[in-house]
C-alpha cells in the first residue's frame, strides 16, 4: 500500500536525486537499497537523541524516493506500450 503524501512536483528531480545520494541514472533496484539504507539510518526512533532533525530528514527522503520511483515507472510502461 502505497501512502498518500503532498509531493512538490515543480522542484527540479535532481533534487530529488541527490537528497537519496544516487545518480539520476540509477537503476530501480539501486535507488530501493538507497532508499532502504537512509530511512533505516534516519528513521527517528532509532535517533532518540535528534529525533527532530531525524523526522525531517526522514521525510525529506520519503518525498524523494515518492518522486523519483513513478519516474521510474512511467518509463518502464513508455517502453512496454510501443
Amino acid at each position: 500500500m502505497l501512502l498518500k503524501r503532498e509531493v512538490n512536483f515543480l522542484e527540479p528531480t535532481h533534487i530529488y536525486y541527490k537528497n537519496l545520494q544516487v545518480d539520476r541514472n540509477t537503476k530501480d533496484d539501486d535507488l530501493k537499497k538507497a532508499y532502504r539504507k537512509l530511512t533505516m539510518k534516519w528513521y527517528p526512533d532509532k535517533n532518540p537523541n535528534n529525533k527532530r532533525d531525524a523526522e525531517a530528514k526522514f521525510k525529506t527522503i520519503s518525498e524523494a524516493y515518492d518522486v523519483c520511483i513513478p519516474e521510474c515507472f512511467r518509463i518502464y510502461y513508455t517502453f512496454i506500450s510501443c
